[in-house]
């Protein structure tokens, strides 16, 4: 009787970690992580599971924004030679800091295009990826967000709505990149990373229609800036690392200036804004 008992108590163990060992082998991430198996089926599996992670409902309010048109000078080049890329367009809803002039406005639905590509480096066993983000715009507003602006006098809505749109350009950026290099970890001890241009529009005004509670970003030229900030892993702290994001650098793209464009908001002729590229505080 004794040794049945040993025997059944045996059997068990065996199935248990027969189970655990299984359920180990399936919880582990389908990713390959070196040039041997990786592949193109591959690439835009992660691709298509990151992109579903973003989509998210396109306004926060009935009222809200106009998404503004993005000028065709500043879209991204065409990638270099060698690498396999994948675009997608994105609508999410972002939590953003507090503004200082309108504490409310702590939430954001935004859309843009995002570009990834991938190659192996020579000597390498892994992909490295770089990231483009381009057609950024708002897209909604919480509605105590929105009576904040409208009733700011002057330019301050315009101030709060370049205030939150660099802010979520940032944290977009950094979210959607994030999954990428907690994946692939590419060392900053070794200077590896992955580089993530964002290209935004700075030939626009602001246009905020208090007759029918409505904001516009009125595009008037072919004038952007990219910003370009890097990515690596960084193994410290122990046991989960963490993501090292570089300080951004700023260049103008597209035309030299804006150009002499007179639009009309609220009835009054403005002429077009040249936005500086850079950090909006």
């Amino acid at each position: 009787m004794k040794l049945l008992i040993v025997q059944g108590l045996g059997t068990i163990i065996l199935i248990s970690l027969l189970t655990f060992s299984c359920q180990n082998e399936a919880d582990k991430s389908e990713l390959p992580q070196s040039v041997q198996n990786f592949s193109q089926d591959q690439f835009r599996e992660f691709f298509h599971k990151v992109n579903a992670q973003f989509k998210m409902g396109n306004a926060l309010s009935t009222r809200g924004i106009i998404p503004p048109q993005f000028s065709s000078a500043c879209q991204p080049q065409p990638p270099a030679t060698g690498l396999t890329c994948a675009t997608a367009h994105i609508v999410r809803t972002v939590n953003l800091p507090p503004n200082l002039t309108c504490p409310v406005c702590t939430t954001a639905t935004v859309g843009f295009d995002v570009r990834v590509c991938w190659v192996i480096p020579p000597g390498s066993t892994v992909p490295t990826y770089s990231f483009t983000f381009w057609n950024f715009g708002l897209a909604g507003l919480s509605p105590d967000c929105e009576t904040c602006i409208f009733n700011l006098p002057g330019h301050g809505g315009d101030v709060v709505l370049d205030q939150m749109s660099y802010q979520a350009s940032l944290i977009v950026e950094s979210d959607y990149v994030s999954p990428w290099v907690n994946t692939w970890h590419p060392p900053c001890v070794n200077n590896s990373y992955y580089s993530s241009d964002f290209v935004r529009q700075t030939c626009y005004r602001w246009c905020i229609n208090l007759s029918n509670f409505e904001i516009s970003q009125i595009t008037c030229g072919d004038k952007c800036c990219q910003r370009t900030r890097t990515f690596c892993w960084e193994p410290l702290p122990v046991p989960d690392g963490t993501i090292r994001i570089s300080p951004p650098a700023f260049q103008s793209i597209g035309a030299s200036n804006c150009g002499i464009i007179t639009l009309t908001c609220n009835g009054l002729q403005l002429p077009c804004d040249d936005r500086p590229c850079g950090i909006v505080p």
